[in-house]
């Protein structure tokens, strides 16, 4: 994908002083893009809790599936009757009393539903498309937490990038002192000029430690887009290449269609569809009968004490069919059914306003990428103008040829402009990422 853009010498000598700032600091350790995307492969609790999600999905298809499936349920039991039951008699037999006061049962009972009002298998069937939707859902977080970790890692990157240039500046102040410091000394610069570079200096060394705390709160944000903690510091390794993005030149019409085929939102509301329209129809399994066949087994034994045989057991086996059907629910059923039907009005709803957001998102990112490709075009060439400048402006200084004030006008003016690079670079590189992101085409680096 990096492709070199063929810059002049001078180009070669910025990134050798900007690569500098990617030095990393005692005790941390750097990485490069591509581990950073591993590490939050292995760590990102995001990832971690959408891949538990499709644990559970999958435990759900098991779950739908047994409702079709042969079921076997043991039972057992013991009663003591306190007062035994009585059977009244005609005369002259009177009240009789049944039964023994200690009572013991065993059952063995399976059950295979036979009709389930076609509840089962539309049970099944939405358990199989939510585990689909939880593997987009997977793949929606992974895309979104890859994408994070590269800004934060470029963002890294830039506070590096900017820690060197106001190092320069800094470094470049304090020479144009010392040579204003020389010239007061053989009197032939004056007080002011020489109070004047000492300002610089003093307003310059406050940016450097602000760029140097930015730098540390980067590399903090990019620990939490990873998932690490902050006894394992890190820095990034890796620069910031110039390179062409392929999708500078697609138009946008065929972007948008890219966008309509992968992103996952798009393929979440198909799988949402089936699943509400699925939905419906269990709803409606309710108006239905539901019937099942068993088969019990069952031991009985009656004794006077609580001591019992496997001899005192008697068994009874039964077959047979059972119905069940709910006539009136009290409108129940019907409204179930009236709120899944809801429930499909309102996807049609969502998915032309997740349409239209995802056509919103790739034209910000065309209009973006776009935007940073003509800064980025532009800024090189301002710092080669700046620094030609003040080069220019040192000589004619020290030739006695222009003043203070134009050094320090050109030095500033060349911290600007190698910030505004720096910063188009970063900008670059973050609209092609944001770009694949809404073409849903994001993936982790690979060797």
């Amino acid at each position: 994908m990096l492709e070199s853009m063929g810059r002049t010498r001078r180009v070669c000598a910025f990134w050798t002083v900007c690569s500098l700032a990617l030095v990393s600091r005692v005790g941390a350790r750097g990485i490069s893009l591509r581990e950073a995307e591993q590490m939050a492969l292995e760590r990102n609790p995001q990832i971690a809790a959408a891949s538990a999600s499709l644990d559970s999905a999958r435990a759900g298809i098991t779950r739908a599936r047994a409702t079709i499936l042969p079921s076997l349920a043991a039972t057992a039991g013991y009663t003591w009757n306190a007062e035994l039951p009585v059977v009244v008699m005609p005369p002259p037999v009177g009240a009789v009393s049944i039964g023994e006061k200690h009572n013991y049962s065993l059952a063995l009972t399976a059950r295979q539903p036979v009709f389930l009002g076609f509840a089962g298998v539309t049970g099944v069937r939405m358990a199989e498309t939510a585990l689909q939707s939880s593997q987009l859902r997977l793949e929606s977080t992974t895309q979104t937490v890859i994408a994070s970790v590269r800004e934060a890692y470029l963002a890294a990157v830039l506070s590096r990038m900017l820690v060197t240039v106001n190092e320069q500046a800094v470094a470049q102040a304090e020479s144009s002192l010392a040579l204003v410091q020389r010239r007061a000394d053989v009197g032939s610069a004056s007080r002011f000029d020489l109070l004047r570079a000492r300002v610089q200096v003093a307003t310059l060394r406050p940016n450097l430690t602000s760029a140097r705390s930015n730098r540390d709160l980067a590399d903090g944000r990019l620990r939490l887009a990873i998932g690490v903690g902050e006894r394992d510091p890190i820095t990034p390794s890796d620069t910031l290449a110039v390179f062409v993005s392929e999708w500078a030149k697609v138009p946008l019409d065929s972007l948008r269609l890219i966008a309509r085929e992968r992103r996952t939102e798009i393929r979440q509301l198909d799988i949402g569809e089936q699943i509400t329209n699925d939905a419906v129809t269990l709803s409606r399994s309710a108006y239905y009968p539901t019937v099942a066949a068993f088969a019990t087994s069952q031991w009985e034994a009656q004794r006077p004490s609580l001591r019992v045989s496997s001899g005192d057991f008697r068994r009874v086996s039964m077959l047979g069919l059972q119905l069940n059907w709910t006539f009136w629910d009290s409108w129940k059923t019907p409204a179930t059914v009236q709120m899944a039907r809801v429930g499909v009005r309102q996807l049609n709803l969502f998915r032309q306003l997740a349409t239209d957001g995802i056509s919103l998102e790739v034209e910000a990112a065309f209009h973006g990428l776009h935007e940073a490709e003509l800064n980025l075009a532009t800024g090189l060439e301002t710092v080669n103008q700046a620094a030609e400048a003040l080069r220019l402006a040192s000589v004619m200084y020290g030739e006695g040829g222009n003043t203070q004030l134009d050094v320090i006008s050109a030095q500033l003016a060349l911290t600007s402009a190698r910030t505004q690079y720096a910063q188009a670079l970063y900008n670059y590189h973050v609209a092609h990422i944001r770009m694949e992101k809404a073409l849903g085409l994001t993936r982790a680096s690979q060797d």
